[in-house]
Protein backbone atom coordinates (compact mmCIF):
# COMPACT_ATOMS: atom_id res chain seq x y z
CA UNK A 1 0.00 0.00 0.00
CA UNK A 2 1.32 3.23 -1.01
CA UNK A 3 1.36 6.55 1.42
CA UNK A 4 -1.49 7.71 -1.29
CA UNK A 5 -3.87 4.36 -1.10
CA UNK A 6 -3.89 4.96 2.27
CA UNK A 7 -4.87 8.83 2.86
CA UNK A 8 -7.51 7.87 0.04
CA UNK A 9 -8.84 5.34 1.74
CA UNK A 10 -9.14 7.00 5.45
CA UNK A 11 -9.20 10.01 4.66
CA UNK A 12 -12.75 10.72 4.69
CA UNK A 13 -13.98 7.41 6.60
CA UNK A 14 -17.03 7.47 8.59
CA UNK A 15 -16.82 4.21 10.19
CA UNK A 16 -16.48 4.03 14.41
CA UNK A 17 -13.23 3.56 15.84
CA UNK A 18 -13.99 -0.51 16.55
CA UNK A 19 -15.26 -0.88 13.47
CA UNK A 20 -12.35 0.39 11.33
CA UNK A 21 -9.34 -0.28 14.01
CA UNK A 22 -8.10 -4.07 12.37
CA UNK A 23 -8.45 -3.09 9.06
CA UNK A 24 -6.53 0.45 9.76
CA UNK A 25 -4.44 -1.64 11.47
CA UNK A 26 -3.25 -4.16 9.12
CA UNK A 27 -3.26 -1.41 6.45
CA UNK A 28 -1.18 0.70 8.49
CA UNK A 29 1.32 -2.99 8.17
CA UNK A 30 1.00 -3.02 4.80
CA UNK A 31 2.50 0.67 4.35
CA UNK A 32 5.37 0.44 6.54
CA UNK A 33 6.08 -3.29 5.68
CA UNK A 34 5.06 -5.11 8.91
CA UNK A 35 3.66 -8.33 9.38
CA UNK A 36 0.40 -8.35 9.69
CA UNK A 37 -0.94 -10.70 13.03
CA UNK A 38 -1.96 -12.95 10.46
CA UNK A 39 1.47 -13.78 9.80
CA UNK A 40 1.46 -15.48 13.19
CA UNK A 41 -0.81 -18.40 12.54
CA UNK A 42 -0.86 -19.23 16.39
CA UNK A 43 -2.05 -15.86 17.60
CA UNK A 44 0.66 -17.17 20.67
CA UNK A 45 3.08 -13.76 19.82
CA UNK A 46 1.39 -11.76 17.27
CA UNK A 47 -2.80 -11.03 17.49
CA UNK A 48 -5.50 -8.94 17.70
CA UNK A 49 -7.26 -9.01 21.09
CA UNK A 50 -4.91 -11.34 23.09
CA UNK A 51 -5.96 -11.77 26.60
CA UNK A 52 -3.40 -10.21 29.19
CA UNK A 53 -3.24 -12.18 32.23
CA UNK A 54 -1.75 -10.33 35.56
CA UNK A 55 -0.15 -13.12 37.00
CA UNK A 56 1.85 -13.69 33.64
CA UNK A 57 3.17 -9.66 34.10
CA UNK A 58 6.54 -9.57 35.52
CA UNK A 59 6.80 -8.43 39.47
CA UNK A 60 7.85 -4.74 38.13
CA UNK A 61 5.01 -4.62 35.94
CA UNK A 62 2.57 -5.12 38.80
CA UNK A 63 3.49 -2.23 40.59
CA UNK A 64 3.05 -0.15 38.06
CA UNK A 65 0.51 2.03 37.97
CA UNK A 66 0.92 1.75 33.64
CA UNK A 67 0.47 -2.16 33.50
CA UNK A 68 1.81 -4.47 31.17
CA UNK A 69 4.42 -1.74 28.91
CA UNK A 70 6.52 -3.12 26.82
CA UNK A 71 10.55 -2.53 26.24
CA UNK A 72 11.18 -3.67 22.98
CA UNK A 73 10.90 -1.28 20.17
CA UNK A 74 9.32 -1.38 16.72
CA UNK A 75 11.63 -0.22 14.12
CA UNK A 76 9.47 1.56 11.72
CA UNK A 77 10.82 2.68 8.41
CA UNK A 78 10.88 6.61 7.50
CA UNK A 79 8.57 6.77 4.46
CA UNK A 80 8.47 9.64 2.50
CA UNK A 81 4.99 11.56 2.20
CA UNK A 82 4.07 14.50 0.26
CA UNK A 83 1.90 16.93 2.29
CA UNK A 84 -0.18 19.07 0.27
CA UNK A 85 -1.47 22.28 1.05
CA UNK A 86 -5.15 22.31 2.08
CA UNK A 87 -5.36 25.90 3.72
CA UNK A 88 -7.69 28.37 2.17
CA UNK A 89 -8.33 31.88 2.94
CA UNK A 90 -11.88 33.99 2.32
CA UNK A 91 -11.98 37.03 0.31
CA UNK A 92 -13.78 40.16 1.86
CA UNK A 93 -16.04 39.62 -1.08
CA UNK A 94 -16.92 36.32 0.18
Amino acid sequence: MTPEQFVSKWANTTLSEKASAHEHFIDLCNLIGHPTPASDPTGQDYTFEKPVHPAAASPACRRSPLRYRTTEKLHIPQVPVEVRDTSYSIDSDG
